[in-house]
């Protein structure tokens, strides 16, 4: 005689109640779980998925967003948009170390030593320039023509002497440019790492923080769209079977699965799906999965206790 449906059901509780004891240890074996990664993560099956499930999935979400007015800012509640304006407002402190190693390095200092010297040859030869015109040409005798003449060979003589100081200028701006890089590259290590900087992209990045709640999904994913996806979809496959080949990933991926089973240390099956406010709605699930497979079961007298034999030992 078949069992009835809440015979059925009562022996699929039982078994998921058998289930709920098992320790979570019990479930993980580490050889097996790398086994089962490599096998997931071979490229023609991971290319099969992603055609059949992910690629799909991704358009669709895109294309959604492509359309879409809702705002960025529509994501977070309005507790957690207060609270992200205020940090973004906060001083923006940059490490002075990085910021030193940015100033200080050798391209940094070679392109700022570079404008230091033209700025000081500039003003060299202008400011000599000057100082080295010669007088007007000579026209006219008598006394005019002769003061000219004298005033055009004194303006030759300074000339030669304004030439010569030039060069001992453009030699000394040379000598010293190196202490004047230094020297400039010190005071923009403390502007840059100033209190006052820090306030000012402080609000340079709380201006950003607003225009990024205020864009809406049409035009945050437009970059999303320029993206090479036929490349990253056949790129995909190869780079997750690489890694996962990786011996230093292979054996952080062990090192974390014992690290979680340490901390999940003592508990089981039931006691995580009761944490998570699952257990009733699994157990509901595993009655009405396993409810076609249970009277299967039962139609093959699997489920039924067998008579016990009457047939003993022969005694004869």
């Amino acid at each position: 005689m078949a069992l009835t449906d809440e015979a059925l059901a009562l022996v699929l509780r039982e078994a998921f109640a058998a289930v709920c004891e098992t320790p979570i240890e019990a479930l993980v074996v580490l050889d097996d779980l790398m086994l089962a990664l490599d096998t997931l993560a071979a490229p023609e099956r991971v290319s099969r998925w992603n055609d059949r499930v992910w690629n799909p999935l991704r358009n669709r979400l895109v294309e959604r967003a492509s359309v879409s007015e809702v705002r960025l800012g529509d994501w977070a509640p309005e507790g957690v948009i207060a609270w992200s304006r205020k940090r973004a407002a906060a001083p923006l402190h940059l490490p002075r170390r990085h910021v030193e190693a940015a100033v200080g390095s050798e391209k940094m200092r070679e392109a700022t030593r570079q404008m230091v010297v033209d700025a000081l040859t500039s003003f060299v030869q202008k400011a000599t320039s000057v100082v080295g015109e010669r007088a007007p040409s000579q026209g006219g005798g008598g006394l005019f023509g002769a003061l000219r003449q004298g005033a055009k060979t004194a303006g030759s003589v300074l000339g030669g002497l304004t030439e010569g100081f030039q060069q001992q200028l453009l030699e000394r701006v040379r000598d010293q440019a190196d202490g004047l890089v230094a020297m400039i590259q010190q005071k923009i290590v403390e502007r840059v790492t100033s209190d006052e900087t820090a306030k000012q992209l402080g609000k340079r990045r709380a201006a950003l923080f607003e225009k990024l709640i205020e864009t809406t999904e049409k035009q945050a994913v437009v970059n999303v769209l320029k993206a090479p996806w036929s490349d990253i979809d056949q790129a995909t496959p190869l780079v997750l079977a690489h890694n996962l080949a990786r011996a230093p990933l292979r054996a952080v991926i062990r090192e974390e699965t014992l690290a979680v089973l340490k901390a999940l240390e003592g508990e089981t099956v039931g006691s995580l799906l009761r944490d998570a406010g699952l257990d009733a709605l699994a157990e509901a699930h595993w009655v009405r999965l396993g409810m076609p497979v249970a009277r299967a079961l039962d139609e093959k007298g699997l489920l039924r206790a067998r008579p016990a034999s009457t047939e003993g030992p022969d005694a004869s």
